[in-house]
């Protein structure tokens, strides 16, 4: 085994160290003046990309500390740049906002829409009227992690479920108080529970993805009032009501929203506080002395904090947003403290002990860092590839990010008092030769990619069943169908899961002239394009679906043992007017309606008789009925038999269904 020395490993971080610093310049753009400092001129880069500070923390192989340092200032103050930003134009509230029934969420929302106008009207604030201390950062500089919180999130739950408090696969609305309940909007209902797996995975189907905050200065001033847990569920503050309105258990689609239902599960399961629950259960145990999530309007860490920065570096108004998303976004933190957290669970999923004791069972830790859903992203918790696990961040004025080995431990966490992420991963990854697959500045949101357009088709090629190419949705044999929806002509298709308890009815998206999409809502949508092989391929949440060969034909003998046709075929026995609905029944099966006019027709029944496709068997009642039809032919035995039409179909001139007889051949 080779032992590298610690005059090495002291060498390999000086050279990430100075390779850190030269990535923030050139990012930065600047040229050095004579005679500046290196640490005036990365606060220089930092500023030219409206950042205040940006603090690192390294991780060695088995996840302990390597360094941490720390760049730039808690709050721009320099001249001539607090005043950069002008008060934006059309601070007019959003017209889902009521202003007068609702002033304090128009308020709110307001300074979610207007930040730059809010920035500027305060930008001379001192810092010792904020409560923040001056100067520059320190690595003991706590900075807002944003969505890092959902993982840290997480952890407590995990320790939880260790604890035997909560149960990761148990009904959460067991927990959920009368004064909310998780409803669905999507028209039907899911036919199973919604877990915390579910929505610690992003897989629940709830909404929301992230939140916008509270501005700290009009909180101080009264002009806002901050919601508690259930008030931002129920969409008493600047955000919507949280339900379900994508399919759940199909793939990860991101929610802020199902982070706080996780909170006030957390909430109600312990009859304590959410902030002193993670406090108990990961801040203390792992000795993270910096780290906090509460509401106070007074600066955590005792003032020892980073503020937010906008576009020109201009600080945020009141130094931050003040999030009562606690759990989804309330985190603050130093870089070094959260290299304990990826220390634990690295360590937990190894099976070893963390600072002398189990911090989490080897089985929660690994069953945290496997994915479940489709498209493959989230374990519970934190974004999972084949090389690591991490999480990034971004609230108003800062940006983050974590991100660990799963096998060799080696990671760092970085945070930006701005919102432009720099490039110091490629800078740590090459400097020490990692061969992992680090994640890239820029490129966070892999949920977000979006596929090129193909050839545009029609409302009427999209009906059918859809089959996916995620390979974990194909092991659970999910299949969505979609059909006309009555009445609506090509304007509306419903959509069946086999998640939820009935269709949901989407509405044809007008606006997208580059695709197909029908909408059932602003978070679940479909789109539909033609493969360059001519398949009829559905994209939701990322997630492709390719349609099954369809043909009214074979559905045909399905629609022969249906008791409603047989029911009907009894009362009116065999005619023309029975061929015609059976025809169209067979139709509706297949998902192809409206079905061709019958007249339109030629058709031959050959029929062996006995046992036909799908297992379905007629009587010499139904062979004699159907010969008063067409004509009735015995093919020679131990031959494959077939129905053949031929249709005035455009896309076909005939469709063909095959059965083996019942000796397999």
């Amino acid at each position: 085994m080779h032992v590298v020395s610690a005059a090495d490993l002291a060498a390999a971080d000086a050279r990430a160290i100075t390779a850190v610093e030269d990535a923030l310049i050139a990012w930065g753009g600047v040229e050095a003046a004579a005679d500046e400092p290196r640490e005036a001129l990365v606060a220089r880069a930092l500023a030219a990309k409206s950042t205040g500070a940006v603090s690192v923390a390294v991780m060695r192989p088995g996840g302990d500390l390597a360094w941490a340092r720390s760049f730039g200032v808690r709050r721009n103050q320099a001249a001539g740049v607090r005043f950069a930003a002008e008060p934006a134009a059309g601070t007019a509230v959003p017209e889902h906002v009521d202003a007068e029934a609702e002033p304090g969420r128009a308020e709110c929302v307001r300074f979610v829409h207007d930040r730059k106008a809010a920035a500027a009207a305060h930008a001379a604030e001192a810092d010792a009227s904020l409560g923040l201390a001056a100067g520059p950062v320190t690595p003991q500089t706590a900075f807002q992690f944003a969505s890092i919180s959902k993982p840290v999130t997480a952890v407590a739950v995990m320790r939880l479920v260790q604890a035997g408090v909560l149960d990761l696969d148990a009904d959460v609305r067991k927990w959920l108080p009368q004064q909310w309940q998780l409803e669905s909007g999507l028209g039907a209902d899911p036919v199973a529970p919604t877990t915390l797996r579910q929505l610690l995975a992003h897989a629940a189907g709830t909404c929301t993805p992230g939140f916008g905050g509270y501005n700290r200065r009009s909180v101080l001033d009264g002009a806002v009032t901050v919601p508690d847990t259930i008030g931002v569920l129920a969409r008493s503050g600047n955000s919507d009501a949280v339900s379900i309105l994508f399919p759940p258990g199909l793939a990860s689609v991101y929610s802020g929203g199902g982070t706080t239902i996780v909170q006030l599960v957390v909430e109600q399961a312990t009859g304590r506080p959410f902030a002193d629950v993670l406090d108990e259960l990961v801040f203390k145990p792992l000795g993270m002395a910096h780290s906090s999530i509460a509401l106070a309007t007074g600066p955590p860490n005792s003032g020892d904090v980073a503020a937010g920065h906008i576009d020109g570096c201009v600080p945020v108004a009141g130094g931050y947003h003040i999030y009562p998303e606690l759990a989804a976004a309330g985190l603050w933190s130093t870089p070094t403290d959260l290299t304990k957290v990826l220390r634990a669970v690295f360590k937990s999923a190894q099976g070893e002990l963390v600072d002398g004791a189990v911090f989490l069972s080897q089985d929660l830790a690994v069953d945290m860092l496997t994915t479940r859903f489709g498209r493959a992203m989230f374990g519970i918790g934190w974004h999972i590839d084949d090389d690591g696990f991490m999480h990034t961040g971004m609230n108003e004025g800062f940006t983050s990010e974590a991100w660990c080995s799963k096998r060799s431990g080696v990671g760092f966490v970085t945070a930006h008092s701005g919102e432009k992420p720099p490039p110091i991963s490629v800078a740590l990854a090459e400097a020490y030769g990692w061969t992992e697959n680090v994640p890239k500045a820029g490129n966070w949101a892999h949920w977000s990619d979006k596929p090129q357009p193909r050839e545009l088709v029609s409302p009427a090629d999209c009906i059918g069943e859809y089959e996916p190419t995620d390979a974990t949705l194909l092991k659970q044999a999910v299949v969505v169908r979609i059909e006309r929806a009555e009445g609506d002509g090509d304007d509306a298709v419903l959509v069946h899961v086999p998640t939820l308890s009935g269709p949901v009815r989407a509405i044809r998206n007008a606006e997208d002239i580059e695709k197909l999409t029908f909408k059932a809502n602003k978070v679940f949508s479909m789109s539909f394009e033609r493969s360059s092989e001519g398949k009829m391929e559905m994209t939701t949440a990322q997630l492709k679906f390719v349609r099954k060969p369809v043909s009214p034909v074979g559905h045909l003998i399905t629609a022969c043992t249906d008791p409603r046709i047989q029911a009907y075929r009894d009362t009116i026995g065999f005619s023309r007017e029975f061929f015609v609905l059976l025809w169209q029944h067979a139709h509706e099966v297949a998902g192809l309606l409206p079905a061709p006019d019958v007249n339109s027709l030629d058709l031959s029944i050959l029929v062996l008789g006995g046992t036909l496709c799908g297992g379905a068997t007629l009587g010499n009642d139904w062979l004699a009925g159907f010969s008063q039809m067409g004509t009735v032919v015995a093919p020679p035995a131990g031959r494959v038999v077939h129905f053949l039409q031929r249709t005035m179909w455009s896309y076909s001139s005939s469709l063909w269904a095959y059965h083996r007889n019942a000796a397999g051949q």
